[in-house]
């Protein structure tokens, strides 16, 4: 019997993921930046989404990280 993996993760195990709290992963999901679908009061989140997020996340920081030694980043 093949193994099946999940394609999709809770807001709990995405806050986990991400390391951002369980509330902003809904804010996320409701404003469309997260891939995720609402069942009932819980939302269901596609693990393709939240590494896209992760990733995103790491090149934004990166980007950011670099214009501010160059003086390009105001703060």
């Amino acid at each position: 019997m093949a193994k099946t993996r999940r394609r999709t993760i809770t807001t709990a195990e995405a806050s986990t993921l991400t390391g951002k709290s369980e509330r902003t992963i809904q804010l996320l999901c409701q404003t469309g930046e997260l891939d995720a679908v609402k069942e009932g009061n819980s939302w269901i989140i596609y693990k393709k989404a939240v590494n896209e997020y992760i990733r995103h996340e790491q090149t934004r920081i990166k980007a950011n990280k670099y214009a501010y030694r160059r003086g390009e980043r105001k703060w």
